[in-house]
């Protein structure tokens, strides 16, 4: 009998598990196949601009995330130079998910239950 690589989720928990899997690869994809632009329109969804019109450190870093992933760096900065951080930090945090799913089967932060 030959084994198969890959088996169908029997249960809630493993299709959750393939579902993170599955989206912890292809989130950056999809963040390069989206339009530059696509965050730039609409309203702000940070409570602190919308409730009390004060802007926090966060605010811009979504648009400046695309941005800078895009290669527009000088825009990236103009919505929030704390760009330069954060970037290299979800690149690093990516690139453990990566290797761990890799090298041990199942995303660094999923439960141990059940395997």
């Amino acid at each position: 009998m030959r084994r198969r690589f890959i088996s169908p989720p029997t249960s809630y928990s493993e299709f959750a598990t393939t579902a993170l899997r599955v989206s912890i690869l292809i989130a950056p994809v999809i963040l390069w196949i989206v339009p530059v632009d696509f965050f730039d329109k609409g309203p702000t969804i940070c409570p602190s601009k919308r409730f009390l019109d004060l802007e926090c450190p966060g605010c811009g870093l979504t648009r400046a995330t695309q941005h800078f992933l895009h290669g527009d760096w000088e825009v990236a900065l103009d919505y929030n130079p704390l760009v330069v951080v954060v970037v290299p930090i979800l690149g690093f945090l990516w690139g453990l998910q990566v290797w761990a799913l890799v090298r041990f089967g199942r995303a660094y932060f999923a439960s141990r239950r059940g395997s």
